[in-house]
């Protein structure tokens, strides 16, 4: 197994560690790769020709309205290689031939090329506190289907237990994604499937063999994995959350005309990840934790973390903790404007709630979000510092707070404006929609393994 974000598991995935550059020059131009120190070695023939060939899948992926002459042009690859490589691609059902495309020079009009929408199905299973949202994609990322699952994860201690090893919860949701696929999905054609995609909201401990999410105590151990990929007979291909909601980000954002290179993706749910995109690709790091800034510490003598630190930013700035500060303002104020604006929802309180008490000007609930913005400003300051990345997109849940706590959060910018280092870093809400993990490790998978399966 490898890894395609620092907090996932991937098989079949090599690149792993430390990753650099490797070049080859022959007459059909120049070929780059992304090695291991430890694959050094002479790149066999097959290497070129797998990452040949994924690049002419994405180049068609990307180009609605392109034929084999447009991809020689593009690759410099031979028209012979592109002709050979291409007839594998239609005879494995992921491209089919769509007619005659236009030309300015004499002769045979050429024969365009797209992605077979049809040739492959991606389910995908995202793993959350409270369940399992499975959703079925076809190569073209239109949804063939979806369903939601409840899957309390509270139930193995949720944020107040006490163990110091988060319970095993690996069978209860293999189980679960194993009883979505054959008995829930209606439209998985098994045959079809290339591989079963999973999300994870936690960290790959590759000593301990198992993927962690501490801030709801809860682990999955790879033997579970292993089980149901025999069970199923399909390759399983997890993704870390907050990384493939980068990957969906950034790839949203292309589509809408910004090319953007860099990325720091803040995802903030009952928990705080980060997914870094930087030269367009996903950073991992050589341990698995690039991204873990809800581990950044905002007060070192502040509340006491699973991780073992103290103050962690994820302490502060998570959907619970902003959600039981209103609560808590409502019990205080319960005669006050605050009450009016969150009438009969004590006990239900949501952050669109909260978003509406801030419009209403309830000064508690302003307060509130005001002191939010300036704890995760704080974390964001250190996330830039340290990465240099300068575009910086939240989500996960925070957005539904609304446009008062981003002003609250653009009015920290202004106030720290001097900073040298965060100087033009430009904040945003995703564009990437609710989906954006499930859409990222889909796209993820097609972009970077799909043509792998041939």
């Amino acid at each position: 197994m490898g890894a395609f974000a620092p907090t996932s598991i991937l098989k079949g995935f090599p690149f792993e560690g430390c990753w650099f550059y490797f070049s080859i020059e022959d007459e059909r131009g120049i070929m780059k790769f992304l090695l291991e120190p430890s694959e050094t070695k002479v790149t066999s023939q097959q290497t070129i020709k797998e990452e040949n060939i994924k690049s002419l899948f994405n180049l068609v992926k990307n180009n609605e309205q392109i034929s084999r002459a447009g991809l020689v042009r593009k690759t410099k690859l031979s028209p012979t290689t592109v002709s050979i490589l291409v007839d594998e691609l239609l005879q494995a059902n992921l491209l089919i031939e769509t007619g005659l495309g236009s030309s300015d020079m004499p002769g045979r009009k050429p024969i365009n090329l797209r992605v077979c929408a049809d040739g492959r199905q991606i389910p995908v299973f995202s793993l959350s506190r409270w369940g399992v949202h499975y959703t079925l994609y076809d190569l073209e990322l239109n949804e063939i289907e979806t369903c939601f699952v409840e899957h309390l994860s509270d139930q193995y201690g949720g944020f107040h237990s006490s163990s110091e090893s988060d319970p095993d919860s690996g069978n209860d949701y293999c189980e679960l994604i194993y009883d979505i696929f054959m008995n829930k999905a209606k439209n998985i054609d098994s045959r079809k499937v290339a591989a079963v995609c999973i999300t994870f909201p936690g960290i790959y401990l590759e000593a301990e063999q198992m993927l962690s999410y501490s801030a709801m105590h809860v682990s999955i151990k790879s033997d579970a994995i292993k089980l149901l990929e025999s069970k199923l007979s399909l390759p399983v291909f997890f993704g870390n959350s907050s990384m493939c909601m980068a990957y969906a980000e950034k790839n949203t954002l292309s589509r809408m005309g910004r090319e953007v290179r860099d990325l720091l993706y803040i995802n903030v749910t009952d928990g705080v990840g980060a997914g870094i995109v930087y030269n367009n690709q996903v950073i991992m790091g050589s341990d698995h934790s690039a991204g873990e800034i809800g581990h950044v510490s905002i007060d070192y003598n502040g509340k006491p973390c699973p991780c073992g630190n103290h103050g962690c930013l994820e302490q502060y700035i998570n959907t619970d903790a902003i959600k039981s500060a209103a609560r808590k303002i409502l019990a205080e104020q319960h005669c006050s404007a605050a009450a009016g604006a969150l009438q009969g929802r004590a006990n239900s309180v949501t952050l669109e709630n909260i978003a509406e008490a801030y419009d209403n000007g309830v000064e508690a609930i302003r307060d509130l979000l005001k002191n939010t913005a300036k704890m995760l400003y704080a974390g964001i300051n250190s996330a830039v510092c340290i990465t240099g990345i300068k575009q910086v997109v939240l989500g996960g849940d925070i957005e539904r707070l609304g446009t008062g706590f981003f002003n609250e959060l653009q009015q920290q910018s202004k106030e720290n404006g001097n900073s040298f280092l965060m100087k033009d870093v430009l904040i945003s809400y995703a564009m990437s929609g609710s989906k954006g993990d499930s859409i990222g490790v889909a796209e993820y998978f097609m972009e970077n393994q799909l043509t792998s399966f041939l």
